[in-house]
């Protein structure tokens, strides 16, 4: 799914979450940085619903999980088969890690 991912954003419309929680380095040009347990337990999140969302982890598997926590709570939310090592693997854009994005605890964002 790496070079289908890289087609969606290129095209626009999907958001890409790197949930890596100590990532080395490097992270999908354009992904934004949250932790998974967050994306999980928090009430309100950033995303708008219909929104298209990627979620990533280093091979994939922690993601599946995140991803189903997301759609569970109607997110159109989705996991990068093979995770950020397959994205490498194929050469595909990459960037320094950016800071990770805090979410507050509880109740709304403001």
């Amino acid at each position: 799914m790496p070079a289908e991912l890289q087609a969606m954003m290129e095209r626009g419309g999907v958001r890409v979450i790197d949930t890596r929680r100590e990532p080395e380095g490097r992270q999908i040009k354009g992904a934004e940085r949250y932790l998974a347990s967050a994306l999980e337990r928090i009430d309100h999140l950033p995303f708008t619903p219909g929104e298209r969302l990627v979620v990533y982890c280093e091979q994939g598997n922690a993601s599946r999980r995140t991803a189903a926590a997301l759609r569970s709570r109607e997110y159109e939310a989705a996991a990068l088969d093979g995770g950020f090592d397959a994205w490498q693997a194929q050469g595909l854009p990459t960037e320094p890690v950016t800071p990770l994005i805090q979410l507050p605890a509880s109740g709304a964002l403001f």
